[in-house]
């Protein structure tokens, strides 16, 4: 391998290490009168890391994301609307950065249809990582009340996830 080659791919891993970790995503969708839907997807970006210097929790963070388009709710009508009412075309990634946490609590910047807001969330450590758990309030990022045929979603989305090493 000669000298640029080895530069190239060395440049290309250092770039892609920043999101080398792998994670899951479900958005839990309240609706009125009555109901419910998950929009989850398996295409998380970040740069979550094992760091044992960081006691007790081991690992590190500072940057997620996930593009809207990514959320999947197993109807394709259902997605369009979610993608659409979120504004993925103006705005196609959700992300947290400001990450800061201990002892099973933390919060993070939450950039959403363009708005940021500090949101406070719970996690856990697992044997690969760690789940996390947070409420958004869509209405704080300017994301307008959704209503189909009659069928509204509430102001409050149940946020899990899982980052793993």
């Amino acid at each position: 391998m000669n000298k640029l080659s080895l530069v190239a791919t060395t440049l290309a891993l250092i770039a892609n290490s920043a999101f080398a970790a792998t994670g899951r995503v479900s958005a839990t969708l309240r609706l009125s009168p009555a109901g419910s839907f998950v929009g989850t997807t398996n295409q998380v970006k970040s740069d979550f890391k094992k760091n044992p210097s960081r006691k007790p929790e081991a690992f590190s963070v500072t940057s997620i994301q996930v593009k809207v388009d990514d959320l999947k709710t197993s109807i394709a009508l259902r997605d369009n609307h979610l993608h659409k009412h979120l504004n993925s075309a103006k705005n196609p990634y959700i992300t947290a950065t400001q990450i800061v946490f201990a002892g099973g609590k933390g919060t993070a910047t939450i950039k959403l249809n363009g708005v940021s807001n500090k949101v406070p969330f719970t996690y856990a450590k697992t044997a690969t990582g760690a789940n996390f758990q947070m409420t958004l309030v869509p209405s704080t990022f300017k994301v307008e009340k959704a209503k189909y045929l009659g069928v509204g979603v509430k102001d409050e989305v149940a946020i899990e996830g899982a980052l793993n090493y």
